[in-house]
């Protein structure tokens, strides 16, 4: 598949009363639309045109597999996606190009945060060890806003001394 399978003559379509296909999508043309490591393991677009008094109504679907890195523990996980969109042509167009409309839509269907489950429990981050596996034996202290604070103030407290003077 290449960029003109996705090109459309507005005439023929309006000719025909309508053309409705179903295309399989080369991943290698969509994966600039995702961020490595990310990419698609399969794509498919089914395309409706629908003709109307005076313009054409492009309706399509597109589903995949993207293969995702988990944000929390690393791994590699499939995720499965549809998305669906329309757009309107006048008829003062000459071609319908759907491929621009297609790349926008595999964007919007990349997850801003890509978790394997929602209970990923992610790495320890002493040791690095899956923690979806199992357990690790580091000793970890649980993040506290304020732990910078007590660490200041122990260190000033340790570096005090306090003099006595005798008055007479």
């Amino acid at each position: 598949m290449n960029g003109k399978d996705l090109l459309f003559s507005y005439g023929e379509i309006k000719e025909n009363g309508g053309l409705k296909t179903i295309k399989q999508l080369d991943t290698d043309v969509f994966n600039e639309a995702v961020e490595k490591p990310a990419f698609f393991e399969e794509l498919k677009a089914e395309i409706k045109f629908s003709v109307g008094a005076d313009s054409i109504l492009l309706e399509c679907k597109i589903n995949g597999i993207l293969k995702l890195e988990c944000s929390r523990c690393g791994e590699f996980f499939k995720y499965r996606f549809e998305e669906n969109f329309d757009e309107t042509y006048a008829d003062s167009v000459e071609y319908i190009d759907v491929l621009n409309l297609l790349y926008q839509a595999l964007v919007m269907a990349v997850p801003m945060k890509s978790l394997c489950a929602e209970n990923c429990r992610g790495r320890c981050p002493v040791c690095k060890k899956n923690l979806n596996t199992g357990q690790c034996d580091c000793r970890m202290e649980p993040d506290s806003p304020f732990k910078i604070l007590k660490e200041q103030t122990d260190a000033k407290s340790q570096k005090k001394t306090y003099s006595v003077q005798k008055r007479f």
